[in-house]
């Protein structure tokens, strides 16, 4: 799992890379409290395992990705309120490289490469990005992308945003730069 140096996941994020977690273990038959040993790497659990009422709290927060391969590509197959509420447009269906164009792509690039390591490797991500505000703040951004498996093949991705606003002086209210999200 990649971590900016210096930083730690955000209260959100990494309540669901716990959930994330607890499914990896069941899938690999661990206990919930059990631990691979080091040098293992738990797989990616099954899609199907997900129960959004174990996470009810994170759904806003949350979104759904699949993986496109011929070429490498990211779908939103659902996207949380807040998402939706924050970026300006409902994601739900966008391809994530569509918004990864003018001012944004700086932040977007390094997102979709963090897709593909974990559409490659099974592994969990958690990261952050810069987000220009409306009134030109620089909003750190903490995500987290958690692969699942569709019949034994990493094709979904459970992901997750949260402004760290603890990490600003002066938060900015909610209402974030819109993007002209293209059909």
């Amino acid at each position: 799992m990649q971590k900016v140096a210096g930083k730690r996941a955000t209260p959100r994020v990494e309540r669901l890379h716990r959930y994330w977690l607890s499914l990896a273990r069941e899938t690999a038959g661990l206990s919930h409290n059990g631990l691979a040993t080091t040098g293992d790497r738990l797989p990616p659990p099954p899609r199907h395992l997900l129960d959004p009422a174990a996470i009810i709290n994170l759904l806003p927060h949350v979104l759904l990705a699949e993986f496109e391969t011929d070429p490498f590509r990211i779908r939103y197959r659902l996207t949380g309120t807040r998402i939706d509420d924050v970026s300006g447009a409902n994601l739900t269906g966008k391809y994530l490289d569509l918004l990864a164009i003018g001012t944004d792509a700086a932040a977007f690039k390094p997102m979709i490469e963090n897709y593909r390591h974990a559409w490659r490797s099974g592994e969990a991500v958690i990261d952050y990005y810069q987000w220009i505000t409306e009134n030109g703040r620089l909003m750190p951004v903490c995500y987290g992308i958690f692969p699942l498996s569709i019949n034994g093949r990493i094709r979904q991705a459970i992901a997750i945003e949260e402004q760290d606003l603890e990490d600003i002086a002066d938060p900015p209210k909610p209402k974030l730069k819109r993007w002209s999200s293209p059909s």
